[in-house]
């Protein structure tokens, strides 16, 4: 079975070719470098079915980039919360270590408190690391949705317009059949 990343690589890749095929060049005006925009429209003609194959394949893009988008916010997530559990743990055994009384090495205990402050410093360090890589996610995961939202809109305007096109097509070959049909009686009356 493929992994994720060649699969997406390969769907990239042919969306790629199919909208390079799509492509209209549009220049920006004297002297400057033009630009490549995909049309929905081709000429009078509405959006072919290989341009609607293409937005499928869009879509599935979009859906498999939001995916991974979500297992990277799983991922942060669970990081995240790992550190604060250990932190807490180390919060607590401290906070244990101090109620304790009577005879104890007070020189040890004070190695060990200042090496469990700097493991706590480490971990609110690594902490304020999670959230901000939480941060990240959850702001890619946004920006994925709102792509595959747009990317599945596009598709229904397209099969929408393909859909009414061909209704189109079929309207105007039933009157051409009852005009056809219409002539051919009063033809022969």
């Amino acid at each position: 079975m493929r992994d994720g990343a060649s699969t997406l690589c390969e769907i990239r890749g042919l969306v790629f070719k199919i909208c390079v095929e799509k492509a209209v060049f549009l220049p920006r005006g004297p002297g400057r470098r033009g630009e490549t925009r995909f049309s929905l429209r081709h000429g009078a003609r509405t959006m072919t079915t290989r341009a609607i194959h293409a937005l499928t394949a869009l879509c599935r893009l979009r859906r498999i980039e939001t995916d991974t988008a979500r297992r990277a916010l799983a991922g942060a997530l669970a990081w995240e919360a790992k550190l604060m559990d250990q932190e807490q743990a180390v919060a607590r055994e401290m906070s244990e270590a101090r109620r304790v009384t009577g005879e104890y090495d007070r020189d040890g205990f004070a190695a060990w408190l200042a090496r469990m402050r700097g493991e706590r410093a480490r971990l609110a360090a690594g902490s304020e690391a999670a959230q901000t890589r939480t941060a990240r996610a959850r702001a890619e995961l946004a920006q994925r949705r709102v792509a595959e939202n747009a990317a599945g809109e596009a598709l229904a305007k397209a099969r929408a317009a393909h859909a009414v096109e061909a209704e189109r097509r079929d309207q105007v070959m039933l009157e051409d059949v009852a005009r056809a049909i219409r002539r051919k009686d009063t033809g022969s009356l």
